[in-house]
């Protein structure tokens, strides 16, 4: 059902006007149909061509992780906040969530502003904006239309227009969390760290940074088309994320056996703001590049 599901999503992401719902539809994404019904697969095909997989995918991500942003720490399930926890048409007010929230953040390019507004707007916004029809496993594609154009309506009070000076729209929460998950079974190619600087004396621990890229190092040796990470602002244990809340006033965020701190304590102490402390970062990593490879020569 979970595929499905996101089967249906992906659809209405990539095909204008969105595609009604039901399981001969899906066959036809995948190409199982009658020879008639493969217009729908190839248009699929050419808007994934457009755009590329990769993006599709950030953004798919990028819409769910903010999703999980509204609800996170609340008191109900989604569900359960736009209608109630007995409804059997769940999947379908969950669709016309993200898709409304897929129309108002990538289409229109904008940004929420307002969260706690937003979650108690959705509160039993089942009964009063999105009323979906019943009938079978037809879903037809006004009534589709219709909800998102009127739940984008309601919700649109709480975005902004992003600047032009906003990155790419793309959160990083849920590959984040991914990577810690994975690390318990697969932790050759990862490596965390909590910061570049010593919370007892303060000082930029520079031979950290240089540690740092003999660990990339190692992880691109590892094979062809590998792939690691080195994450900064994570805590392996209580302890540690104990001692970065004392110096720095941040607490963390368990994930799994991990704590996520972030680096924000070190960038307002020592730094002017983010750039100059990714500036840091990158240019001891060029220098240690350069002696490396004069090194080699």
């Amino acid at each position: 059902m979970d595929e499905e599901q996101i089967a249906d999503i992906l659809g209405a992401m990539l095909l204008d006007p969105i595609p009604p719902s039901n399981i001969s539809i899906l066959d036809e994404y995948y190409g199982y149909k009658q020879a008639d019904a493969s217009t729908r697969y190839q248009k699929l095909e050419e808007a994934l061509a457009a755009i590329s997989a990769e993006k599709v995918s950030e953004q798919f991500f990028y819409v769910y992780d903010e999703i999980k942003r509204i609800f996170s720490g609340r008191l109900k399930t989604i569900i359960a906040q736009m209608v109630s926890p007995k409804t059997y048409r769940g999947p379908r007010y969950f669709q016309v969530l993200f898709l409304t929230l897929f129309n108002l953040l990538i289409r229109q390019e904008k940004r929420i502003v307002d969260y706690d507004a937003l979650y108690n707007t959705l509160d039993g916004i089942g009964g009063r904006t999105i009323n979906i029809s019943g009938g079978g496993g037809w879903w037809s594609q006004q009534e589709k239309i219709d909800l998102i154009a009127a739940t984008s309506g309601v919700l649109s009070a709480y975005f902004v227009q992003r600047g032009e000076s906003d990155p790419m729209l793309y959160s990083y929460a849920n590959e984040l969390e991914t990577i810690l998950k994975q690390s318990f079974t697969e932790n050759t190619q990862y490596d965390f760290k909590q910061g570049i600087h010593n919370l007892d004396t303060g000082k930029r621990n520079n031979s950290l940074i240089k540690k740092i890229f003999k660990t990339l190092t190692a992880m691109a040796n590892a094979g062809k088309n590998a792939t690691g990470y080195i994450l900064l602002g994570v805590a392996d244990n209580f302890d540690d994320a104990e001692a970065i809340r004392q110096v720095y006033g941040a607490g963390g965020i368990r994930v799994g056996k991990f704590y996520v701190t972030g680096v924000n304590g070190e960038v307002e102490k020592f730094y002017e703001n983010y750039d100059a402390y990714i500036l840091i970062i990158k240019t001891h990593l060029m220098i240690c590049h350069s002696k490396n490879t004069i090194g080699d020569k």
